[in-house]
């Protein structure tokens, strides 16, 4: 019984308003919900969020499948999930079993997805218990951290939190296995085979390796504390084509800078270059690898 009216509930709040059924252009999406562009809301409600977990506040570029759990008051029908100030709607979500050990509570577990173009920085998602007639309770509120592409130590969300000396970034628009490679102030080349100098950084991920595609299409090298001073030399190499005819890739420099309050920080890019791979690229080894940029630490 409780099945099938938490299915009319969201018919009922689908022919509220024009849901997106996808949610395509969202910042998140949530697995088995659907998207309404707004909802009646009651903050003297009865239908209530009674406990939820959010384990990790910090959520990584493109995450996938980050849980939100708890549960909500016996008459609730469903739950209410939106990023406050983004996105346009809120997701609904049916709940499940009821959880014995919390006087019969009805539960959920939502898995949200965060897309590639989510804004990044402080946010705060907002639960609300939706009842049988579509209205749901009060807000919970929990703050989240949304990381971009280039890592920043957290600096996004806590500016007194100093980003590394530097990162080189390459990002590329296509699935196939492309390498970052970076020939370093000493002569060590380093790439996909040999991703560490030690102490002075490392590249984060062989990112397509193996034709193995996650939509990532980006690898970074984080200068840390103790870097080698002297001339960067920034290479693309295209080691697969993985059945694609080219591959466009930009290469990007982010330096650490004092931010705008004393005793806060910053992350800038001062350098970038494109590069336009093809098939023939493949295979070419270090002789084939395009030169894309140069900077000089300090």
């Amino acid at each position: 019984m409780r099945r099938s009216s938490a299915a009319l509930l969201l018919l009922n709040l689908a022919s509220c308003g024009v849901p997106s059924p996808l949610g395509l252009e969202e910042p998140v999406r949530l697995e088995r919900a659907m998207l309404v562009p707004s909802l009646p809301i009651d903050e003297q409600r009865a239908s209530v969020i009674t406990a939820f977990e959010n384990p990790n506040a910090v959520v990584a570029h493109r995450q996938t499948a980050k849980l939100v759990t708890g549960r909500a008051s016996r008459d609730a029908f469903a739950v209410a999930l939106r990023l406050q100030n983004r996105g346009s709607g809120y997701w609904v979500l049916p709940l499940s079993t009821p959880d014995p050990a919390a006087n019969d509570e009805l539960t959920f577990e939502a898995a949200l997805s965060f897309a590639d173009a989510a804004p990044t920085g402080p946010a705060v998602a907002e639960l609300r218990a939706v009842g049988a007639d579509g209205v749901a309770g009060p807000a919970r509120l929990f703050p989240l951290c949304l990381l971009g592409p280039i890592p920043d130590n957290l600096n996004v969300c806590d500016p007194t939190l100093a980003p590394p000396i530097a990162v080189v970034s390459l990002g590329w628009d296509t699935d196939v296995d492309l390498d970052l490679e970076l020939e370093l102030p000493d002569g060590r080349r380093l790439g996909a085979k040999r991703p560490s100098a030690g102490p002075a950084g490392a590249i984060d991920v062989d990112a397509g390796a193996a034709c193995r595609h996650d939509g990532l299409r980006r690898e970074n090298f984080v200068i840390r504390e103790t870097p080698l001073l002297g001339r960067y030399r920034v290479y693309v190499s295209l080691f697969d084509a993985c059945g694609q005819s080219q591959a466009h890739a930009r290469a990007s420099v982010h330096r650490r800078a004092l931010g705008a309050r004393e005793g806060t920080f910053s992350q800038v890019e001062t350098a970038r270059a494109d590069a336009q791979l093809t098939a023939f690229n493949v295979g070419a080894g270090e002789r084939g690898a395009q030169l894309v940029l140069e900077f000089s630490l300090p």
